[in-house]
């Protein structure tokens, strides 16, 4: 009798187990979820020759991978890389600037945390221009450049950005400009 007893616990312990760990291994499998998301930035050149040849107004149009990353109060560097296009019939640009980034965050909430920070860039560049005075042939070429920025992530799922990028010229052009970016991960 005592063995079935027994018997009766173990088995009732392990149905409770087995009824608790699918909620714990769903919300194991949630924190360890993949979240995506669209990155989306307009940008505009500083230089009235740029916006002449190549329009006003920019995109940059990326996914996101992984959180939104906290900003700490300490300060961090990362690699940063971004794409920034344009496109008409008489011309199209691509920047790409690739660098270190300093972030540091001005708060530590878990909810809004204020960033600000600055990087240091390689620009590599492909753009073509057949306006008349131009006639750039498609190419790749580079620059060196740099940025001073500030946002606001909220959470771990969105951020807003607003940046200015300084660039050395490329061609006779002057790439710097202003971008202004948010993400969001789904």
């Amino acid at each position: 009798m005592m063995h079935l007893k027994n018997l009766f616990t173990l088995s009732a312990l392990g149905l409770a187990a087995l009824t608790a760990l699918p909620a714990h291994a769903q919300e194991q499998k949630a924190r360890k979820h993949l979240l995506l998301g669209p990155q989306l930035g307009f940008y505009t050149p500083a230089s009235r020759l740029a916006r002449d040849r190549f329009g006003g107004s920019w995109t940059n149009i990326g996914l996101g991978i992984g959180d939104v990353a906290a900003p700490k109060a300490k300060g961090e560097v990362n690699f940063d890389l971004n794409f920034i296009s344009s496109r008409s019939k008489e011309a199209e640009v691509l920047l790409a600037p690739i660098g270190l980034v300093y972030r540091r965050g001005i708060s530590e909430s878990k909810s809004t945390r204020p960033y600000f920070g600055a990087s240091v860039n390689l620009l590599v560049t492909n753009f073509r221009s057949s306006f008349l005075l131009d006639n750039i042939p498609s190419g790749w070429r580079t620059g060196t450049g740099g940025s001073v920025f500030g946002g606001v992530s909220v959470g771990n799922r969105f951020y807003v950005e607003g940046r200015y990028y300084a660039f050395s010229k490329v061609r006779n052009f002057d790439f710097s400009g202003m971008n202004l970016g948010l993400g969001w991960r789904l």
